[in-house]
């Protein structure tokens, strides 16, 4: 992440009587800024100002002279180019303030309106870092990573820089979530994803256990649905054997419920005519219903039959009245028996009234084929009742029939309908297609870095073997990064066992030099977001100055070359790979060792005698 603090602002008590007693401290960007002085001036304070502003829950700023003067600070950072302003009120018996004021904007405002808790604020830099969800247990508490997991790798602090087996400062921060996530953040920045490859071994096996779930609750209810089917089939088979179910009810095989009815009706008839002589009477009844609706259909059909016989005859009579119509017309010409003609007059006669009778036709009544018709259905009904009737009165010495009957009664009663089936097709495809993105993912995955000591080592070396390292000390030696025990050590050519123990402090200062540069280049590398792109240095001097005020010339040429070495880093990033670094310094020494080198930019020198430290003496004198 690109990052570069622009300056730091502290706001002393009294400030809005008097708009002067506040202070600004600048930084450059791409540059190592430098504040040097005397010791007990508040140089170190300034991380810890920086840390708080970042969002401590444990600050550690000093009490004496600097957090009693100070109402607020204030911070000017650019992130990806971009400015804001993030202040917060100083703390207060050692607790800090749960409200900040965060804008993007370059100017600082008149302290102090709060926008922001420190919590959501934490969540939005964390997501602004691009921190991927990751969660730890310490004790009983469970933390979240956030992007203030990833700024051991930006403090070399005072307390780690020379340390034989302590790199990462994890102390610093007062809370032990640090020392627990340091591993996966470290492995993350550095490109190492086994991490998310065993989140996404985990995706790919739930999603498989899925897909089979889902495929095995289709296949068991096809099952279950051929299963229920196939004993509705033979319970129905059954039930029409014994008479239960009407031989025209075939449709109804698939419903349990309408069986279930039937069966029922059956077995209670059953009970009827067991327990009492009713029935026998019923049976009469039917018999006696019938013949009168047998009769009654008779009268009908007999009706129906004379009317067609009526219709028939009309006929008949009008055919044989053509004849002698005829026969009249033309009997000049075969008839001159006055008897003859006479006889064909009374027949005529006849034939005419029988006609004109049938002209008067006979009326059904309207609703005739409709009574017709429903007295043929109530014999059908009382037909079939009377045939159950009969079939169960059959029954009674058949106990087998009565077993047989309530067996399938409950048969239907316990069996259990299938739950839908809302399996499809489409469904599982995209279950399928959902694995083997799971799985290209992975194979990708398997093909990236997995340890990270081979990608850090190589660019530690880098600096390792430069002319500003400490090659010429160990000439035949590498520079070996222990993930296991979170330390450096040095490991000569064709040596299976590294050295442990490289002498002097002077020595353990570069290997921190050498390690924490090769680590920001490797994250650059890895175009790491989670990592600004600044570093905080705490007086590489201090093995120098540790037990003396003034160096001897070895102690000032080593001290020269550790300062040569992080300008060789910042022409490296800055110069040749074209990137941005900043780079904060605490330093004792004096400005003349870095004022020839390029990169090098003295931002403040804090004196006891003149003008104070970090606060001014005009503040507490």
């Amino acid at each position: 992440m690109n990052l570069y603090i622009a300056s730091i602002k502290l706001w002393f008590k009294g400030f809005r009587e008097n708009t002067e007693r506040s202070i600004t401290y600048s930084f450059e960007p791409n540059r190592i800024n430098v504040i040097t002085g005397d010791s007990s001036t508040g140089k170190s304070s300034i991380l810890d100002i920086i840390d708080y502003l970042l969002l401590s829950d444990n600050p550690t700023i000093v009490e004496n002279i600097i957090n009693e003067n100070v109402e607020y600070y204030g911070m000017n950072i650019f992130l990806e180019e971009r400015s804001y302003i993030l202040m917060r009120k100083a703390p207060h018996s050692g607790q800090g303030t749960q409200d900040v004021y965060w804008k993007e904007q370059e100017e600082y405002p008149m302290p102090y309106i709060q926008t922001h808790s420190v919590g959501e604020m934490r969540t939005i830099l964390t997501r602004m870092f691009y921190v991927p969800q990751h969660e730890t247990k310490v004790g009983n508490r469970k933390y979240n990573m956030s992007f203030r997991h990833f700024l051991p790798f930006n403090y070399l602090t005072e307390d780690i820089i020379s340390s034989a087996n302590t790199y990462f400062d994890t102390a610093f921060f007062i809370n032990r979530s640090y020392d627990t996530l340091l591993d996966y953040a470290l492995e993350l920045v550095n490109g190492i994803q086994h991490h998310d490859a065993k989140a996404i071994t985990a995706k790919i096996e739930k999603a498989v256990k899925d897909l089979e779930q889902y495929q095995m609750k289709h296949r068991k209810a096809q099952d279950d649905e051929e299963y229920y089917k196939a004993s509705l089939t033979k319970i129905y088979d059954d039930a029409l054997s014994l008479n239960l179910v009407a031989a025209d009810s075939f449709f109804d095989r698939d419903f349990a419920d309408k069986m279930l009815h039937y069966i029922n009706n059956a077995l209670s008839a059953y009970n009827k005519l067991i327990k009492n002589d009713e029935d026998t009477k019923k049976l009469e009844s039917l018999k006696k219903k019938r013949d009168e609706l047998i009769n009654k259909l008779s009268i009908y059909n007999s009706l129906f039959a004379e009317m067609q016989k009526q219709k028939s005859i009309g006929k008949n009579i009008q055919d044989s009245l053509r004849p002698i119509i005829y026969i009249k017309k033309h009997i000049d010409e075969v008839i001159t028996s006055p008897e003859t003609i006479e006889l064909l007059n009374l027949l005529e006669k006849q034939l005419v009234q029988i006609k004109d009778t049938g002209k008067v036709k006979p009326n059904l009544p309207h609703d005739f084929a409709k009574r017709h018709e429903e007295l043929k259905e109530k014999l059908k009904a009382c037909e079939y009742e009377l045939k159950q009737l009969t079939n169960l009165r059959k029954t009674i010495a058949n106990p087998k029939w009565l077993e047989r009957a309530i067996g399938l009664k409950y048969q239907l009663k316990n069996l259990k309908k299938p739950k839908v089936d809302t399996y499809q097709a489409s469904t599982e495809q995209n279950m399928v297609s959902d694995i083997e993105s799971l799985k290209i993912v992975q194979k990708n995955i398997s093909l990236l870095p997995h340890d990270v000591k081979e990608e850090m080592n190589h660019f530690i070396n880098k600096y390792f073997h430069s002319s500003n390292g400490i090659v010429d000390s160990y000439p035949d030696s590498t520079m070996r990064y222990d993930d296991d025990e979170r330390r450096i050590s040095l490991l000569k050519n064709g040596e299976e066992y590294p050295v442990r123990n490289i002498g002097s402090k002077s020595n353990y200062m570069f290997l921190h030099l050498c390690f924490f540069l090769g680590l920001h280049e490797s994250i650059m590398y890895h175009k790491s977001k989670q990592v600004g792109s600044f570093l905080f240095i705490d007086q590489p001097s201090m093995p120098y100055y540790a037990d003396k005020s003034m160096l001897n010339n070895d102690d000032k040429k080593q001290l020269m070359k550790a300062f040569r070495l992080l300008n060789e880093f910042m022409e490296e990033i800055i110069g040749n790979q074209n990137r941005s670094f900043q780079m904060i310094l605490i330093e004792h020494a004096d400005e003349s060792y870095w004022k020839d080198l390029e990169y090098f930019h003295t931002t403040a020198k804090f004196s006891k005698i003149d003008q104070g430290g970090l606060i001014p003496k005009y503040i507490y004198e």
